[in-house]
């Protein structure tokens, strides 16, 4: 991915899972992710998708990309 479409982009970020490491698994997020980034091409943005850390620190990539925005989903 080039900057110019990282910075077109929005981050869509879920905790660490202990069982399923950097997956999505539960049927909420995925039809959340999924209705996210259907909307977010009609406008033109790209969505990424990355887990937070246990300490709640970003992934460093996400520090230096870019993006729009975060979407940050918590477990209930």
């Amino acid at each position: 991915m080039t900057d110019a479409s990282l910075s077109q982009s929005v981050a869509f970020i879920l905790p660490r899972g202990t069982l399923s490491v950097d997956r999505i698994t539960e049927p909420f997020h995925t039809n959340l992710f999924y209705s996210i980034g259907k909307e977010l091409k009609k406008r033109g943005c790209n969505l990424l998708y990355s887990t937070i850390e246990a300490d709640g620190s970003l992934p460093s990539h996400l520090h230096e990309s870019g993006v729009k925005g975060f979407i940050f989903v918590s477990e209930v």
